[in-house]
């Protein structure tokens, strides 16, 4: 469907400027507000258990509004970059994962934005 045809940027350690689909990447999870606090835990969990139990069907990007801080943050993770305020990025950004963690705040302002 028209979900399955969405592009997304997506930088990773071989090319910067990639553009794919989610699910062509095998990306499973979006943590959506990586850079944050919380976001921040989230993807240190993931990254635990992908090591620790050997998931290697666990595939997760981090996701922002800042290319750039998600970079800075987890220079060998993937990267989305969409924004909450930006509905279309996020559409474009959530194509083809099957989960996606919220992780953006305040949560009160930037909620059901995501959720739609």
């Amino acid at each position: 469907g028209a979900w399955s045809t969405v592009s997304i940027r997506i930088s990773d350690e071989r090319s910067e400027n990639s553009v794919v689909g989610a699910k062509m990447r095998g990306v499973n999870i979006i943590v959506f507000g990586a850079t944050g606090f919380t976001g921040k835990f989230i993807v240190e969990e993931l990254k635990n258990e992908r090591e620790l139990r050997g998931a290697r069907r666990l595939s997760y990007a981090v996701c922002g509004r800042s290319g750039e801080k998600l970079k800075s943050c987890f220079p060998q993770e993937r990267a989305v970059v969409a924004d909450a305020a930006d509905e279309d990025s996020m559409v474009k950004a959530f194509t083809g994962a099957d989960v996606v963690i919220n992780a953006t705040g305040p949560y009160r302002f930037y909620w059901e934005a995501v959720v739609r």
